[in-house]
């Protein structure tokens, strides 16, 4: 079920994004417009709530020395000079009645909408206000009309240089309408919620991470969450939600001025340090361009909007001497550094397309392209992650090993070289874990000490190799008949301890009987060898180590005096829970 879930949702997608990128480019042709926009700049009516100046508007078809064709939408103004008003003008056919709803948007212009000599909508303040009147897209259904009837646009800006712009012009049905905006906002619908998780993820990174890379990772934070409050104030829906164009226009121009400082910002981060570099500079001179905008807003120069001919030449500049310095760093074998090459570029294609479409108006759009660049910063992201995790992988992996070299040269410090079994270095502690293993169940524990015969005669008649070799074959076959429970350890030159939890004297005697005819019966070092062994008890509490292993000695003594090649038990009185 989680497989063909999946598999539907990576079907749907890339259509939707499809869908979406088509809506952007696309644009529906009214059916019902006629004749040649008209303009006439200059124009301001006497009576602005009731118009009686029949040449006030243009008759249909009519080009006169007053009202002159222009291309619209173009690349710029119908007007020009130090000019507050323009009205413009085109015939509307009521051919298609279905085709009953007019969409256009405006940037800082009052707006009213003439048909014929009704007036049918308003909005703005029609007077120099600081503010302007903001971005706003406006929904007009227009009223009946049975004839050829001039549909006029009477404008007014505070800013001559926008005066006249009446763009994203549709006629359309009204349900097309909410549904056109819908489709040209499904690009920044489905960004926004991927910046929020990338956020959190770099979050997650950022609180978890080394210092080292902090800086990077809320640098990376910053820069997400200006880009979704951009897409949340570029999208449409938002401006009908909450009915404020001033608000959403200065929202969306301050935060185009911070996006490529804060994307620039991650840039400095990653290049630090990287000689032949200068992103201080990029970043101080889109910094002070900002700054310089603001401040001509606050003045009322309404260079916020202006100084976006600047704005777009310089993000080209800026952007293309970061992706030098990222791309011969990458060429260095920086995996980031390339990562965030592809970031950079697809940001800067796509925000001076904007720009082109936006601002310079060279070819009308309905929607931005920067969203999708989005996917190019999740490469990026994603790469980070992976390799970082590889890096946490190499880390643990690193750790385990030195883990192991550890335990073994610990297991080293507390072996024999040459037996393998333990030294006296564990000796104490393996005595007391024998001993809590008996004492966990009330049981008792016996001490076995192992003596090769006449071990200095075989050193000293065919060397110290071949003893070397007797005390390896002695040990090797001991082993066999001790499991993890009976600990081996080499008390000194030829003499063994074996630890017995659980084992009574009889068992104990019988088990060191079984070691004694097993090493008799085989040849070691290639030579007939024998032990002796002496049995000890462990006498409860009042016993102590030092005295069980003087008594374990004591029998191995007794052993040796009866001739070697047997086993002898402690000598004295036994407890009887022992016995």
């Amino acid at each position: 079920m989680n497989v063909r879930w999946h598999k539907s949702i990576a079907k749907i997608v890339p259509l939707m994004v499809l869908i979406a990128m088509v809506c952007c480019l696309a644009r529906a042709e009214a059916a019902a417009w006629q004749g040649p926009w008209l303009y006439r700049p200059g124009m301001v009516p006497q009576a602005y709530e009731r118009i009686t100046d029949k040449d006030w508007l243009a008759e249909p078809g009519l080009v006169s020395e007053c009202w002159q064709p222009f291309d619209c939408p173009g690349s710029s103004t119908p007007v020009s000079g130090d000019l507050h008003w323009a009205t413009i003008s085109r015939t509307i056919s009521p051919a298609d009645v279905k085709n009953n709803t007019l969409t256009f948007s405006t940037t800082n212009e009052s707006v009213r909408l003439w048909l014929g000599e009704r007036l049918i909508y308003e909005y703005g303040h029609f007077r120099d206000v600081p503010l302007g009147d903001g971005y706003r897209w406006h929904i007009v259904v227009l009223p009946e009309f049975y004839a050829p009837t001039q549909l006029t646009f009477e404008l007014y800006s505070n800013s001559p240089y926008q005066l006249g712009r009446v763009e994203n012009l549709e006629l359309t049905t009204e349900m097309d309408a909410v549904q056109t905006l819908f489709w040209h906002d499904v690009p920044n619908l489905m960004a926004i919620p991927v910046c929020l998780l990338l956020m959190v993820i770099m979050l997650l990174y950022h609180h978890f991470t080394s210092r080292k890379a902090r800086k990077l990772y809320f640098a990376i934070v910053g820069f997400l969450g200006v880009f979704a409050l951009w897409l949340l104030c570029a999208t449409k829906l938002t401006m009908f939600i909450f009915d404020a164009p001033v608000f959403w226009w200065y929202s969306l121009s301050i935060l185009a001025y911070l996006l490529p400082i804060s994307a620039n910002l991650i840039v400095y981060e990653m290049l630090k340090g990287e000689p032949g570099t200068h992103m201080d500079l990029v970043v101080g001179v889109q910094v002070l361009l900002f700054v310089i905008a603001m401040t001509g807003e606050a003045l009322g120069f309404h260079l916020m909007n202006r100084m976006m001919a600047v704005y777009y030449p310089l993000l080209l500049i800026c952007e293309s001497a970061a992706a030098w310095w990222l791309w011969r760093k990458g060429k260095k074998g920086d995996y980031r550094a390339r990562a965030l090459l592809a970031s950079v570029a697809a940001f800067t294609l796509c925000g001076v397309a904007d720009g082109l479409a936006g601002h310079f108006r060279l070819w009308n759009s309905y929607s931005y392209v920067t969203p999708f660049a989005v996917l190019a910063f999740c490469y990026f992201i994603f790469v980070i992650i992976g390799r970082q995790l590889a890096y946490q992988r190499e880390m643990a992996a690193r750790q385990a090993d030195l883990e192991y070299e550890a335990a073994v040269a610990a297991e080293r410090a507390e072996r024999d070289p040459l037996t393998g079994c333990y030294n006296r270095q564990r000796l104490e502690e393996l005595a007391r874990e024998s001993l809590a293993a008996s004492q966990k169940e009330h049981l008792p524990m016996s001490v076995l000490l192992l003596d090769i015969d006449h071990f200095k005669r075989i050193n000293d008649e065919f060397g110290h190799s071949t003893g070397d070799k007797v005390l390896k074959d002695f040990t090797a076959v001991i082993r066999q008949v001790l499991d993890k429970n009976k600990p081996f350890i080499r008390w000194g030159g030829e003499e063994f301890l074996v630890f017995c939890p659980h084992l009574s004297m009889k068992e104990a005697m019988d088990f060191a009987e079984k070691l004694r005819r097993l090493v008799s019966s085989r040849k070691l070092g290639g030579l007939d060898v024998t032990c002796s062994i002496g049995v000890a008890v462990w006498h409860g509490r009042v016993d102590s180590f030092q005295a069980i292993f003087k008594r374990v000695d004591q029998a191995l003594y007794m052993a040796k005096n009866a001739g070697r090649n047997c086993v002898r038990l402690e000598g004295g009185k036994l407890p009887e829970l022992y016995c």
